[in-house]
């Protein structure tokens, strides 16, 4: 599994204003120095500025039984990296999964990003964040233990920008045995999926649809004193206005009325949709709340130009 980088991406690279640096090598961080003369931004890399670990949700496979991977990112301070939709400036990390034939990688998990001011904001991670990737095993597993690798790139950024890279190979025994195999970072899991977004089509009683081209949303929530949405990135339907998007909460319930730039020429696999997530900002201070994923299909150039619009009682019959 990859995750490619998108001519969006490229774009967002190209505009930012910042000095995105290729390589190490363009300002000759990769040659060696004398002590004497080196100096500590000479040292700084993007392989130096974040430190990457990976972690599997099992000790040992069972054959057919899904797991997960996590990927911990800890960036020093004052720099970050990106979002799976970096927004104006950017480009999210790159994970590659290399596992044996017959092991199937899903998407990858993001737990809600950070806004990071600007002309048009971004989104994306300080400090510590954790990517998860679902695993699902084959059937039958002949050998006694899995190598799986994990190649890792990203953008990490302050004021310029530095690519970075590493590589994680795990070796994990495969086992027959029906007791729990759970993972000794079990907390760390367990932490993180908290923090992922929940699928709109879950929850009772919330609605997603199209009116023309304005996407409107509605759902129950409790607890929380604000409600934003963070657009996702899908070339061809993108909001009018960029992120993040302020919602309305009134009895309950969340609001949004969402205009959108529907261009189906720039969709490069001809698929339109939008996608992102709905963040409640919780009143009590700690209080972690999970976001909301949306995914609505828009109508095809035919049917969109007719006015069509879907809807129903709640998210599944609308998108997810």
């Amino acid at each position: 599994m990859r995750m490619q980088l998108s001519s969006s991406s490229l774009s967002a690279l190209r505009g930012c204003g910042w000095i995105v640096l290729l390589s190490g090598a363009l300002l000759g961080l990769a040659r060696p120095c004398q002590a004497s003369i080196c100096t500590q931004q000479e040292q700084v890399t993007g392989a130096s500025l974040v430190s990457t670990s990976v972690f599997a949700s099992v000790d040992a496979i069972q054959a057919g039984e899904p797991f997960e991977l996590a990927i911990r990112y800890r960036m020093k301070p004052h720099w970050h990296i990106y979002w799976q939709n970096a927004g104006g400036s950017g480009m999210p990390p790159n994970i590659d999964v290399v596992a044996p034939d017959g092991f199937q990688i899903g998407a990858v998990r993001w737990p809600t990003p950070e806004v990071f001011p600007g002309a048009e904001p971004s989104y994306g991670y300080s400090g510590e964040t954790v990517l998860l990737v679902p695993v699902t095993p084959p059937a039958t597993i002949k050998s006694t233990s899995v190598e799986i690798t994990v190649g890792l790139d990203w953008l990490v950024c302050k004021t310029a920008c530095l690519f970075g890279n590493r590589s994680h190979t795990l070796r994990l025994p495969v086992t027959e045995d029906d007791r729990s195999v759970e993972s000794e970072h079990q907390g760390l899991f367990e932490t993180w999926r908290k923090r992922m977004p929940v699928p709109a089509k879950s929850i009772t009683g919330m609605t997603l649809r199209l009116d023309g081209e304005n996407l409107l949303m509605e759902g129950p929530l409790t607890g929380a004193r604000l409600v934003w949405f963070y657009p996702g990135d899908t070339p061809g339907v993108m909001p009018t206005r960029p992120g993040p998007i302020k919602g309305r909460l009134a009895n309950g319930r969340f609001q949004f009325d969402i205009p959108l730039r529907i261009e189906p020429d720039n969709a490069p696999d001809g698929e339109l949709k939008i996608t992102g997530i709905v963040v409640p900002i919780p009143v009590e201070s700690g209080r972690t709340m999970p976001p909301i994923s949306v995914h609505l299909p828009i109508p095809t150039s035919e049917s969109h130009s007719s006015g069509a619009t879907t809807s129903g009682t709640n998210a599944s019959a609308a998108g997810s």
